[in-house]
């Protein structure tokens, strides 16, 4: 036994000269450290507070990306469009903008096309290239005359025009846009607004309808060519005198030619601020959003949004996964930082302080202090000044807490009630389009001739009129935006809305031939002429085939199924619906089709009508927070927008919160639900958003709390934590009588040197009392922990289970009789695997091998008995398991299959592999010790069945299905 190298004395002073000490352990450093316990528990509670907080910003800065990915968006955000929207503004009132325009982020740096045409647009296709990161599908020069004018169109694109067709066509496109210019009018008449030679720069660029002159930024259009979106761009090129018809550019760009990646990187980009930063990249993670935290700080991952994940599948397709997007803080806020550190520092300067005053009281420079009622005043504050301060602290953050909890569950209630919204504005939308369908009957049962006059008698227009007619129905024309009808025996009735200067053509376009073909294949035009119904036959298919790439046949076939039901147009880039009816006459004949045509305004007129009459209710209270719903309105066309008639509901004029258009503009394009605490803005408010009517209408609704002082309702539960604070404190002064408890430093010295695996150390307390048997009794358990932890690096349990026997024949050679099942395990040709590897390599090798097949063993209830160089021999006690046969055999199997891996691990390294062979017998073993009774001991198992079991080992390497052998008895 080794002498203890460390000796633990309590030091040999009388109990008078320790009492300062005891004192300032209870009433100074004690109170510090549970001081510092719940400080660190408040300030654990506002970081979680802190961190619910970060993770709704960063998923309200994840929607951003919905609208910031929008192809078109993210196009005019890349070439700056809202300054460039308004220097086209100030070019048409004639204000100089020369100065302006060359500081402008894209325009200030385009090639200004004073070298040769071809040179030029080259220069103009990569310039665009670094900023939206593809060449231009198409791109066209408009000049003066014909040697000003270039193009460069990408294959997809390529016309059959000539080159002179083409050069004849820009100049004239030149012309028409400079004569706009110089009207200084951006009010123009429609022939003003379009380009001359219209239909040739519509056939280059694969579209149906015209391309305006107005000079903006990715103008949406559908191009034939591609089957997608195309976006058109037209700058103005000035000379150095500031006039701006010297060259007009036109850029078009196809989606599907679209960067995904590219536009991703911008985007991130734009989006990085000093406090959040946005990244992207591929992702395994299958479950998206997902939050994370690295070295404190949180991140968001996010899939992108659905309409760019398709503009992305061509990745997807090439193998990658898929793209994702990562905001995270930019930095750790240094607010936790600063308050762990203030209030680290706070306690080191108590301890200080309260140490300086004690020690002056005790050495006699404070006297005053020296009458004892005094010293336990002092005691009794310096013992409640930290706990009291952390437990006031952490009240506070407990009521916080509650209030956001409180907030939260009324978020929710307020995104449960939105749905409400969400079903009252449904079921108006299905009243109007009952509407709608009694109409389609009425209309249904009129004869030929007055149908012929419907237009007049309703107020509507016909197409070809330019004047304006009052209506003569108001309600029909809030819910109705024009109506084409189809009837075998007289031509086609357009009908319009005064509100617009011409009919949308989808459903004329697009739904005219199938309307007719409908009609002939249901009998409605067996009564019709043969020569009037072939005629319409070859118009029908001339039509049909004219359209055949454009038309959306899943649309027209949608509207004829879904008789008399609302659909959305998906042709149209409004917001708008159509509803066909069938015109049944005896015997359910058909003699005619409508097409209704609505957009997503047709309802609100009749809903404003049940707001003001209180049947759709709008202010709340709940919580103990009042909420008022307000709803808006989308744009027909931009559905990140909300429409002028914005707001069919007025909040009553105490609510605090101002600007709610503004607020409800910027949540509805950040993405298309927003939930917001903002408890600690002034005045606190909690928002909730979302569309509504599918996606028709947004609805916000914002809470405020009705009375402040609810919100510090748990001052009751604060009162309680300080008086239990100071009872505490009451209690530790009252403990004071135990620094009798001298000895527990040494105790709590000895303690934490075990817990440093420290066990070579003795206890000398020699007080005279109960803790100096406590003292010997812990040395007797230290010293068998020492000698317990050297010895069980070396041998086996067995050796370990005979030294701690208690019979008092420990030392002495014996044994006893049991059940058990030996295996032994041995390599194969370890010997030329010795010879032929370095010794490096077959140690390395041996210790990852015994390590593996320790575990197996160990896991079906066995244990090790030896190591024989690079055997194995093992026992399965019956004693100590159900059944030792069958333990020892699935631990068997599991050697093999471990080996297994462990070997394809090894090649995938390009290292040696090994094999084995296990065998395994069933009996009785002689369990104990064997050796010189005072000499070498050994503590291990013996007898015939250890040979036997080595010997089937050895039988194994003729294994052919297993190289498990047993023998009879274990099987």
């Amino acid at each position: 036994m080794e002498s203890s190298d460390k000796n633990i004395r309590v030091p040999t002073r009388y109990l008078s000269k320790l009492s300062a000490v005891m004192l300032w352990l209870l009433l100074i450093i004690l109170p510090a450290m549970a001081g510092k316990i719940i400080f660190s528990a408040a300030i654990g509670m506002e970081k979680q507070l802190e961190n619910s907080r970060i993770r709704q910003k960063l998923s309200i800065e994840l929607q951003k990306y919905s609208t910031v990915l929008d192809p078109r968006e993210w196009l005019r955000n890349a070439l700056h469009s809202k300054k460039f929207d308004e220097l086209v503004t100030r070019l048409y009132e004639g204000k100089p903008v020369l100065e302006d325009y060359k500081k402008h982020p894209f325009l200030g740096q385009m090639p200004d096309f004073t070298e040769s045409t071809s040179t030029d647009v080259e220069k103009f296709s990569q310039y665009f290239q670094s900023f939206v990161g593809i060449r231009p599908d198409v791109l066209l020069v408009m000049g003066k005359d014909g040697t000003d004018c270039g193009w460069q169109l990408s294959q997809t694109f390529k016309t059959q025009q000539s080159d002179e067709k083409i050069r004849q066509n820009l100049a004239q496109a030149w012309q028409v846009l400079s004569m706009r210019l110089a009207s200084q009018s951006n009010s123009l008449q429609p022939g003003g607004k379009l380009f001359a030679d219209e239909l040739e720069l519509s056939k280059i660029l694969g579209i149906f309808d015209t391309v305006s002159t107005g000079l903006k930024i990715a103008a949406e259009h559908f191009s034939t060519h591609t089957n997608a979106e195309i976006f058109v761009s037209l700058f103005p090129v000035p000379d150095n005198n500031g006039r701006f018809d010297r060259r007009f550019v036109l850029a078009a760009v196809s989606i599907t030619s679209l960067n995904p990646e590219f536009m991703l990187k911008k985007a991130c980009k734009s989006l990085t601020n000093m406090v959040l930063e946005h990244s992207f990249g591929h992702t395994k993670q299958q479950l998206l959003p997902f939050y994370s935290e690295e070295d404190g700080k949180l991140s968001l991952i996010g899939s992108t949004p659905e309409s760019f994940r398709k503009l992305a599948w061509k990745h997807i397709q090439s193998g990658k996964q898929p793209l994702a997007i990562k905001v995270s803080e930019k930095k750790l806020s240094g607010f936790f930082r600063n308050k762990i550190s203030t209030a680290n520092m706070s306690l080191l300067l108590y301890v200080m302080i309260a140490t300086w005053i004690m020690a002056g009281i005790r050495i006699g420079r404070f006297r005053s202090f020296q009458r004892i009622d005094r010293l336990v005043a002092a005691g009794l504050f310096a013992a409640i000044l930290m706990p009291l301060s952390g437990a006031t602290w952490l009240g506070i953050c407990y009521l916080n807490t509650r209030k956001h909890l409180e907030a939260e569950n009324t978020i929710n209630w307020m995104q449960n009630t939105l749905y409400t919204r969400d079903s009252a504005i449904k079921l108006q939308l299905a009243r109007n389009v009952l509407f709608r369908n009694l109409f389609a009957t009425i209309i249904a049962d009129m004869p030929p001739s007055e149908i012929k006059d419907l237009n007049r008698r309703l107020g509507f227009l016909a197409p070809e009129s330019n004047g304006v007619i009052k209506p003569k129905s108001v309600q029909l024309t809030s819910k109705i935006e024009s109506y084409v009808i189809y009837h075998p025996e007289l031509d086609d009735i357009i009908g319009v809305n005064n509100h617009r200067s011409k009919i949308s053509e989808t459903p004329h376009l697009f739904f005219g031939s199938p309307a007719r073909e409908a009609l002939l294949q249901l009998g409605a035009m067996n009564h019709i002429a043969p020569d009037k119904v072939r005629q319409m036959i070859n118009k029908t298919q001339y039509t049909m085939g004219f359209l055949d790439n454009v038309i959306d046949n899943k649309l027209v076939s949608k509207v004829f199924a879904e008789e008399k039901s609302s659909v959305l147009n998906t042709v149209s880039i409004r917001r708008e619906q159509l509803t066909a009816a069938f015109w049944k006459g005896p015997a359910n004949s058909i003699k005619g089709i409508s097409i209704l045509h609505t957009t997503n305004s047709s309802w609100h007129t009749d809903f404003y009508k049940m707001l003001k009459a209180g049947m759709v209710k709008q202010q709340y209270s709940y919580n103990g927070y009042r909420i008022f719903f307000h709803i808006f309105l989308r744009h027909s066309y931009n559905s990140r927008q909300l429409s002028e008639q914005y707001k069919h509901s007025q909040a009553p004029e105490n609510f605090a919160l101002g600007g709610i258009r503004e607020l409800a503009e910027a949540l509805c394009s950040f993405g298309d639900t927003a939930r917001i605490n903002n408890l600690d803005a002034a005045p606190p408010h909690l928002i909730c958003a979302g569309p509504a009517a599918n996606g028709d209408v947004w609805v916000m609704a914002i809470a405020e709390p009705e009375n402040s002082a609810t919100l510090l309702s748990g001052t009751g539960l604060l009162v309680c934590l300080v008086f239990l604070a100071i009872l505490t404190s009451l209690v530790l002064a009252r403990g004071l009588s135990l620094v009798l408890l001298r000895p527990i430093s040494a105790f709590e010295e000895a303690v934490s040197e075990m817990g440093r695996q420290n066990f070579n150390f003795s206890l000398q307390i020699k007080n005279g009392d109960e803790f100096d048997q406590l003292g010997d009794s812990f040395n007797n358990f230290s010293r068998k922990l020492y000698e317990k932890a050297k010895l069980s690096q070396l041998v086996s349990r067995n050796v370990l289970d005979a030294i701690s026997s208690a019979d008092g024949q420990t030392l002495k050679p014996g044994g006893s009789r049991v059940e058990a099942s030996i295996l032994f395990a041995d390599l194969r040709g370890f010997t030329t695997i010795a010879e032929q590897n370095p010794p490096e390599a077959v140690v390395s090798m041996l210790n990852d091998y015994f390590s593996l097949m320790a575990e197996c063993i160990e896991r079906h209830g066995g244990l090790i008995d030896k190591l024989i160089g690079d055997a194995i021999q093992a026992v399965f006690y019956a004693h100590e398991n159900d059944n030792c046969a069958e333990c020892a055999v699935k631990a068997g199997l599991e050697m093999r299959i471990s080996l297994s891996a462990f070997n394809n691990q090894r090649k995938a390294q390009g290292l040696f592999t090994i094999d084995n062979g296990v065998g395994i017998c069933t009996g009785s073993v002689i369990c104990g010790r064997v050796g010189s009774e005072y000499g070498m001991l050994d503590a291990t198992i013996s007898g015939s069945l250890v040979n036997r079991a080595a010997n089937l080992e050895s039988l194994s390497k003729h294994g052919v299905s297993s190289k498990v052998f047993i023998d009879e008895a274990t099987s």
